[in-house]
């Protein structure tokens, strides 16, 4: 009986003088998601000549945790379930994404804090700051760009903007290439995307050393098939997964991510816990 008192007064005292060592601490990760329609979580097929059906989530609150449809909701699922294993780590993690796609959205539009300013980019990143700020931003513009004949050169300009402002507020950026596009009914060259777009959105990356998630890459070899959701533009659930999935993979490079220190162990513990 005294040695069981004994060792409960030792691990009693252990637990005091290192707090977390017999708890294990769960790592919170906050990220927050801007971009366009895709990053909204909007799906649509056509439905013989120009008939159209919409399903997703197509207006949900700027800023909620997405339920049901879209990447975000799959990536919160991949990190708390593979982080951990992937960086060997003994206590689980949380993860949140942030949901603030808007349908339309241009990377000007982002950016333009008169027009929009319950949703652009200097919102996004003080929707945070109370808790300690988010750990990544997850920036994928492009789709409407194209669409509204912005130069890819303003669009690699604008992202530039956004990397350095997510930086200043002390948030990892990380870029994403735009998908595939095969809808016929596009008013644009949808090969401009990977010609001509895209490539920007490659070179800025590696120019300031940002991750990338180049989805087109992921995607474009069974994009009809499997990715789009019938429209050749918006993504199917599958889809949403493989983005997810692209995602953790830049995401999972970050040394956010790399596994904490062992804890210090005073010598005289060595003493205590001998048998």
């Amino acid at each position: 009986m005294k040695t069981a008192w004994f060792f409960l007064l030792c691990w009693a005292s252990i637990s005091l003088l290192l707090p977390g060592l017999s708890d294990a601490q769960v790592d919170a990760f906050t990220l927050l998601a801007v971009g366009d329609s895709i990053t909204q979580g909007l799906a649509r097929k056509y439905d013989g000549d120009g008939g159209k059906i919409v399903w997703g989530i197509t207006s949900p609150r700027y800023g909620a945790v997405t339920t049901g449809w879209g990447y975000p909701i799959e990536l919160d699922i991949i990190i708390e379930t593979e982080l951990p294993d992937l960086k060997g780590w003994r206590q689980p993690v949380s993860a949140t994404v942030y949901n603030w796609g808007h349908m339309g959205f241009t990377s000007i539009d982002s950016l333009d804090c008169e027009k929009n300013p319950r949703d652009c980019l200097d919102t996004v990143l003080a929707s945070h700051a109370d808790t300690g700020g988010a750990d990544f931003i997850l920036i994928m513009f492009g789709a409407n760009d194209a669409a509204g004949y912005i130069s890819e050169r303003t669009l690699r300009a604008n992202l530039k903007l956004m990397i350095d402002k997510s930086r200043a507020a002390g948030v990892e950026p990380v870029l994403g290439t735009i998908t595939p596009n095969t809808d016929k009914h596009a008013a644009f060259p949808v090969q401009n995307i990977a010609f001509f777009y895209n490539p920007q959105i490659r070179e800025l990356a590696t120019e300031e050393n940002v991750l990338l998630a180049d989805h087109y890459t992921s995607m474009v070899g069974n994009w009809k098939t499997l990715y789009t959701s019938g429209d050749g533009l918006h993504l199917s659930q599958t889809g949403n997964k493989k983005m997810a999935r692209t995602w953790f993979e830049a995401l999972s490079k970050s040394t956010l991510f790399d596994p904490p220190p062992p804890p210090v162990v005073a010598p005289w513990l060595h003493l205590l816990l001998r048998p």
